[in-house]
């Protein structure tokens, strides 16, 4: 639908490959998003497996709770060699607000108990998943791909990479059950270019250990207005029975715009650096069956 609206519509989009950036001389400006609901598709296999198991899933007569990681991370600043990652406030509120919509307890380092170091993360992401969720620092080089930051302690070491979480981190903890994985983290979407296979990063890791549905950063995310998208994101996802995740994006990214608007954060006349970096990966469709709090 993107590429044919980019057809139709050439000033609909330009700048950068994404379906969410405006062409400067278009006038009114226009977003495919306003007229249109992005999915980017995976291979016909990873395809294939992730309808498989949404069907598996719905035929299922067994009563599950519901059951999510949820991750907010850093508290602080933190210094790993010569990078400094500042703290993300936004992204403690972002894991808290998810973790409440799906009724379950965020890691976001309040205590010993709670901080999301990696070998819990790693035991959690190993058991039955309905929801991942991981906001963080995410980090992209030529050295070392790309990875998330888990916790601190965390060291740039190419045979320890210590709280850092990488693809191969994600494989080794195959077959994943989620339905959904959220990376929200800086460049959570880039990867190491493979003849042949595309970008090789985190996305394809999770798509591939059995993941149905991927969100992933195209670029560096702002904290508050990422937060603010979450949440909007989230009531929508939780809403109703079964959710469309492209829907669920796509409004999210509306109601962020239009509140950026409204809130005069646009940067040289232009709103979206603040909320159209995330793209849809995959299937598309969950029925996360939260439980109601009440």
């Amino acid at each position: 639908q993107a590429i044919e609206a980019a057809r139709e519509a050439p000033d609909a989009v330009c700048g950068k490959s994404v379906p969410s950036v405006p062409c400067a001389s278009a006038s009114p400006i226009m977003n495919v998003v306003d007229q249109h609901t992005v999915h980017v598709g995976v291979s016909l296999r990873q395809l294939q497996r992730s309808v498989e198991q949404r069907k598996l899933r719905a035929m299922s007569t067994e009563s599950t709770s519901f059951t999510a990681l949820v991750v907010g991370f850093p508290r602080a600043n933190v210094n790993v060699e010569e990078d400094r990652f500042s703290a993300l406030p936004g992204a403690i509120t972002e894991a808290r607000t998810v973790s409440r919509m799906l009724g379950c307890e965020a890691l976001v380092g309040d205590s010993a108990a709670t901080r999301p170091k990696k070998a819990t993360v790693m035991d959690r992401l190993a058991s039955s998943l309905d929801l991942i969720h991981l906001a963080t620092h995410g980090q992209h080089s030529e050295d070392h791909g790309t990875r998330l930051l888990l916790d601190g302690e965390a060291r740039q070491s190419a045979s320890d990479c210590g709280e850092w979480l990488t693809p191969e981190d994600i494989m080794r903890c195959r077959p994943l059950s989620a339905q959904l994985a959220v990376l929200s983290a800086c460049h959570s979407g880039s990867g190491r270019t493979a003849a042949g296979e595309g970008v090789v990063g985190l996305a394809r890791a999770l798509l591939g250990a059995g993941v149905q549905t991927v969100v992933v950063a195209l670029w560096a995310l702002p904290d508050e207005q990422t937060s603010s998208l979450m949440s909007h994101f989230y009531d929508r996802l939780t809403a109703s029975e079964r959710v469309d995740v492209g829907d669920a994006m796509r409004e999210a990214m509306l109601r962020t715009r239009a509140d950026v608007v409204a809130g005069g954060q646009a940067i040289a006349g232009v709103t979206e650096g603040h909320w159209s970096g995330l793209m849809v990966l995959g299937c598309g469709t969950v029925s996360l069956r939260v439980a109601s709090s009440s």
